[in-house]
């Protein structure tokens, strides 16, 4: 039973460490989307300025440029946010998953994960777990 006690726990504590690692990146996201969301209306803001002065340089148009770059910074703003959406939904799953095994053996658990000094990839887990029959 200590085998399978330890593999439990060391299963949640992966679980909730994904799920929190996710998690934090949430305010990240936003931020980068807000800051390339800015430079979009950034790059209008140019273009009627330019377009105001002139509506060629050297005798091209600036709308293919101008839609070119709103596509560029759009791409960019958009790619972390599906990345942080697909990965909470990875980790929601695997702990929906993981509550669902457990209730099959009536088991039930609470547990604390946090992640403290996280740089480039590596980061050390404090946690508290406790595992317990229900009924």
């Amino acid at each position: 039973m200590i085998k399978l006690e330890q593999q439990l726990e060391a299963r949640i504590v992966d679980v909730y460490t994904k799920l929190e690692l996710v998690t934090k990146t949430k305010k990240d996201t936003i931020s980068h989307f807000i800051f390339y969301c800015l430079g979009i209306v950034g790059v209008f803001i140019v273009a009627n300025l330019l377009s105001a002065s002139e509506t060629s340089i050297r005798g091209y148009s600036m709308s293919p440029f101008v839609i070119f770059l709103v596509i560029c910074f759009a791409a960019v703003a958009i790619g972390p946010i599906n990345k942080y959406r697909r990965d909470y939904k990875i980790a929601k799953k695997q702990q929906e998953e993981l509550d669902e095994l457990l209730k099959i053996y009536k088991l039930d658990y609470k547990v604390s994960v946090k992640i403290i000094n996280e740089a480039h990839g590596d980061f050390d887990v404090e946690k508290e777990i406790k595992i317990f029959r229900v009924g």
